[in-house]
């Protein structure tokens, strides 16, 4: 029963398999000290051997800094070049008299002369890429051991070994990634502009929220100094625009994509004034359609406004239109014009713009197609006409509907995650 309870110690969770098949050994064959040690072939190169674990049994105690409480001790292990391919026991389990230095392996903190070694194969995959070594303190410490029955415990704890190598491969791997995307999230979100943007004439607010930790939506609100020519006093409103876009999919790659539409964005100069945002769109689609990781597209609608001439200038590349509230109206109202297609789809297609008359009290609200297909536990979508309601329902500033809408699309989705991105931005001219 002892046996097979340290067999079965052997697969628990948390435990050191090869820890336990030194306790099996120690407890049930060896009286005399012994080190044990799994190796294996590099899963770089097949050619080369790593020492995965190897522990020193019986050790008396060395301290504070030395091993288990028990008197085992963790030690390094080292070999020549080919040693170990020149090892007898490729296939089959093998009993060898002689001191390991005589077989070019070497022991490092050990407190014991190693007169003979067992080398039992471990198979996985049909393959012996992988050894247990028991090195003995006596020549024949081995001599009276069933090398069947320790074959299986070596192949049993083997098996176990390798799945933790794989579990804590992927656990590392994890950690990689988790980090890397804490990098490019923390690198998206300065795409974003700053909360405390100041733009005379106008107030905004904003809701990004990403399905992942980094998504592929954007926007962008600026002052545009030179885009309307500079014939404005100082203390006039600014001239502003404003930028959203939406990758095709989300997470990572997505993200990657509207950083790169980002950077295009930042070595635009409008050719002439009142270029507006099919200029930009056309400019953009030209290195948008040469650079697009995925062979993929993206949408994206942008407006100025110039103040003296009380008008926006958009366009749109795909996108879900924007809706427009006037001062003192009851229902908001699309702002439609020229659709155009997706960036990315065709390289010679030209974007066109549409103007439309923007007072003071009058406000835009974009967004992305991820708030309107939100869906709730049974699969309905929150839809235009709940979201375009909530629009018409507005009596406050910019911030007030950003969180009324969010609100909004949280009790409709009743806590289960985003299956996209979504993006609203509210613009008011003041």
């Amino acid at each position: 029963m002892a046996l097979f309870n340290d067999l079965v110690a052997l697969s628990e969770p948390n435990s050191d398999p090869l820890h336990g098949l030194a306790q099996l050994f120690r407890r049930h064959y060896f009286a005399d000290p012994f080190t044990i040690a799994f190796i294996g072939r590099d899963g770089i190169s097949a050619a080369r051997w790593r020492v995965f674990g190897s522990i020193e049994c019986g050790a008396e105690s060395r301290g504070p800094s030395g091993g288990h409480a028990d008197g085992d001790v963790h030690i390094s292990m080292f070999w020549e070049q080919g040693a170990i391919d020149r090892l007898p026991g490729e296939t089959q389990p093998q009993i060898v008299r002689g001191r390991p230095q005589e077989y070019g392996l070497r022991l490092d903190g050990v407190s014991n002369d190693y007169l003979s070694m067992a080398i039992l194969p471990v198979f996985l995959d049909g393959r012996a890429d992988q050894k247990i070594l028991l090195f003995g303190t006596t020549p024949d410490q081995f001599q009276k051991l069933d090398l069947d029955q320790a074959l299986l415990y070596a192949n049993l704890a083997g098996s176990y070994l390798a799945r933790k190598r794989e579990v804590d491969g992927l656990q590392e791997a994890n950690r990689w990634i988790q980090k890397e995307l804490d990098q490019l999230a923390r690198l998206q979100r300065l795409l974003l502009p700053r909360r405390e943007t100041e733009i005379k004439g106008m107030r905004f607010a904003a809701s990004y929220r990403v399905c992942e930790q980094v998504g592929g939506d954007y926007y962008d609100v600026a002052r545009l100094r030179r885009a309307f020519g500079n014939d404005q006093p100082p203390d006039a409103p600014d001239n502003w625009g404003v930028m959203i876009a939406d990758s095709a999919g989300h997470g990572a790659a997505a993200a990657v994509e509207v950083a790169m539409y980002d950077a295009i964005l930042r070595t635009y100069r409008a050719p002439f004034p009142e270029a507006g945002a099919a200029e930009v769109f056309n400019y953009a689609n030209q290195y948008l359609f040469t650079r697009v990781i995925r062979g993929t597209f993206l949408t994206a609608f942008g407006m100025g406004f110039r103040p003296p001439a009380e008008r926006l200038i958009y366009a749109s590349a795909g996108h879900p239109p924007p809706l427009l509230k006037r001062t003192g109206a009851e229902q908001a109202e699309q702002l439609v014009g020229s659709a155009g297609i997706p960036l990315g789809v065709a390289k010679e297609y030209r974007w066109e713009n549409t103007t439309c008359l923007f007072y003071p009290g009058d406000i835009v609200v974009l967004y992305t197609d991820g708030v309107i297909e939100a869906r709730s536990p049974a699969g309905e979508e929150f839809g235009m006409e709940r979201f375009t309601r909530l629009v018409d329902e507005h009596r406050g500033d910019p911030e007030t509907l950003i969180a009324t809408i969010e609100r909004a699309v949280d009790a409709h989705q009743q806590g289960i995650a985003r299956k996209d991105d979504q993006t609203v931005i509210v613009v008011q001219r003041v």
